[in-house]
C-alpha cells in the first residue's frame, strides 16, 4: 500500500531500533530501491544502533 501511495520518485523512510533483513527483503520485493543506514542510538554510543531504511519508488 505504501508503494502504491507514492508518486514516481517518492521516498518512504522507516525507523527501527533493530535490523530486520526479512523486512528489508519485503520492501525490495514490493518494488522499492532500498538503502539502509545504521546510526548510533545516542551520541557517543558504540553498542546501540538504530536503523533507518530509505525506500524509493523508481521514476521521476
Amino acid at each position: 500500500m505504501a508503494y502504491a501511495a507514492l508518486k514516481p520518485g517518492g521516498l518512504l523512510s522507516i525507523w527501527s531500533a533493530y535490523s530486520d533483513d526479512a523486512f528489508a527483503e519485503r520492501l525490495e520485493q514490493a518494488g522499492f530501491c532500498l538503502d539502509e543506514i545504521l546510526l548510533p542510538a545516542f551520541s557517543g554510543s558504540a553498542e546501540r544502533w538504530h536503523n533507518i531504511w530509505f525506500a524509493a519508488k523508481a521514476g521521476a
